[in-house]
């Protein structure tokens, strides 16, 4: 099942991978920062 038009392809899916975990990482460091600027 192609994801937007992408061909099933190791070296894509891998790059996928690799963006999702680097946007995961952002978000958490991010909603950490804005939490402790709230609760200081």
């Amino acid at each position: 099942m192609p994801l937007a038009g992408l061909e099933r392809d190791e070296e894509t899916a891998r790059v996928i991978t690799l963006v999702v975990l680097f946007v995961q990482a952002v978000s958490a460091i991010a909603s950490m920062r804005i939490v402790s600027v709230f609760e200081s």
